[in-house]
């Protein structure tokens, strides 16, 4: 039976960054993608903003790497010219009687560590928004939107250069756990089915991390993933100028 070191399910922006970055210090490393090339889910269907962390509890692992991950993604993307954009963005207050609810999540923001945030006037909102009409709003100067296929693509093409392997057409259907390894069982798109046994197992594998984390059988707590569903709207022609960067409402309570 083939073995290799580590495996990586899933070729999307998490999974690509990790092998990536394993790539570097290890070898014998299979990157498995259920789809004909990578980042066909998630990954390419977002808004493709790199966040600033204002939302997140200060002091939280996930604030305290948005942060830190907000500046190595732009050094990243300059480095290795990857298209982004350091647009800014407005988390606006339309009414006074929200001002308190911006004024908490500047705070939020702040004790988390968030660089670049003031709050601004509705004079300074219209010099950098002349078409929004607010009383207030949260300037965040961080916030920015990322080419995520050309990131994607670049993370693709270091890692493969290190030695890296892309199994695309793999859709993993067991999993087991056998002493100190793993043993995977794929499938094709010939329908074709693959053993090979694996040291580690990395779960990147997005919308379905919970199917693969209950196929290991090693998960003994219940493990969810809770579904939001957004929507997107192109705005085309003149109009799409009448924005000059990133603008959000205040969170919504409910």
């Amino acid at each position: 039976m083939e073995k290799v070191n580590i495996t990586i399910i899933g070729a999307g922006v998490v999974g690509l960054a990790i092998a990536r970055e394993l790539s570097r210090q290890y070898t014998d490393i299979v990157v498995l993608e259920q789809h004909e090339s990578f980042g066909q889910e998630t990954s390419s269907r977002n808004s493709e903003v790199i966040h600033a962390g204002i939302y997140y509890p200060p002091g939280s692992l996930k604030a305290r790497l948005c942060v830190r991950g907000n500046k190595l993604l732009y050094e990243y993307c300059a480095k290795n010219h990857v298209q982004f954009s350091r647009l800014g963005k407005l988390i606006v207050s339309l009414e006074e009687s929200t001002r308190s609810d911006m004024e908490a999540l500047y705070k939020n923001g702040m004790a988390g560590g968030v660089p670049d945030l003031e709050i601004i006037s509705k004079e300074e909102i219209k010099r950098i928004e002349p078409h929004i009409t607010a009383c207030a709003a949260i300037r965040s100067g961080t916030t920015g939107i990322v080419d995520t296929h050309g990131l994607m693509k670049h993370f693709l093409q270091e890692a493969t250069g290190r030695g890296v392997q892309a199994a695309f057409n793999s859709r993993l259907i067991s999993l087991k756990k056998e002493k100190e390894k793993y043993e995977l069982l794929i499938k094709d798109s010939a329908e074709d089915k693959f053993l090979f046994e694996s040291d580690v197992v990395i779960n990147a594998a997005g919308l379905e991390a919970e199917y693969i984390a209950k196929l290991s059988g090693i998960i003994k707590t219940e493990y969810k993933i809770k579904y939001c569903k957004g929507d997107y709207f192109r705005v085309s022609g003149g109009k799409a100028k009448l924005l000059n960067g990133l603008v959000y409402p205040l969170p919504d309570k409910n």
